[in-house]
């Protein structure tokens, strides 16, 4: 007997370490790092379904279940479209993080046909201050990655870590969103570990944080 409300469940799985870009602020150790083997990722996608039916019998509890896939950049990994294949079939709903330099209209339309709710694409600011974070032509490439997403049909939104070095442009992110016409904009804190640690001084206090936004939100 179900309560009557369905509890989001949400994982999110850094499914490689491994990356096309080398981002100024990152936090991932890099290449290094030991990949889940595929037949691992497929057990315990099944592992925490069960779960979850067990919570769900004993408990009388529903849930919204969903993995959000992420790296690194997770397109490296030539298994990615079936680990999202065993998290859809196991009745989960999905989501991707990338940079978006790696979605073709081909991968764009793979995604679609799967029934992924929604990509969410990586920006920092303009061309030249996204290049000159995450490297010289990410910018047009990752916007092309959007527009591939949008012609398939599958939501997109942006992310951007807000730092000294892309603060002043946070109105341009706001335009190019609209512009885009992308679903939402999202600013996630910097994690200034690992690659990231010697960029910590860069860190945008709260203070400009607040203005940045003066304004904005009424």
């Amino acid at each position: 007997m179900s309560l009557g409300q369905a509890y989001e469940f949400i994982i999110q799985w850094h499914i490689t370490d491994r990356c096309n870009l080398k981002c100024r602020h990152c936090y991932q150790e890099g290449a290094g790092s030991r990949e889940m083997p595929f037949d691992r990722i497929a057990a315990v996608i099944q592992e925490i379904a069960a779960m979850l039916k067990d919570w769900g019998e004993a408990y009388g509890l529903e849930f919204s279940p969903s993995f959000t896939i992420t790296g690194g950049e997770p397109f490296l990994r030539p298994d990615f479209f079936s680990i999202l294949k065993e998290i859809l079939q196991a009745g989960f709903a999905s989501y991707v993080l990338s940079n978006g330099t790696m979605i073709t209209q081909e991968r764009a339309e793979s995604l679609a046909a799967l029934g992924v709710k929604e990509v969410q694409v990586s920006l920092e600011g303009p061309q030249g201050v996204h290049d000159g974070i995450r490297g010289p032509g990410s910018f047009a490439a990752s916007l092309q990655g959007v527009r591939n997403l949008q012609a398939a049909g599958v939501k997109v939104s942006l992310n951007s870590t807000l730092s000294k070095l892309n603060a002043g442009y946070f109105m341009d992110l706001v335009d190019l969103a609209v512009a885009l016409g992308v679903g939402s904009l999202g600013f996630p804190g910097w994690c200034p570990r690992a690659g990231g640690w010697p960029c910590w001084t860069r860190c945008c206090p709260r203070t400009r944080c607040s203005a940045c936004t003066t304004g904005f939100f009424l």
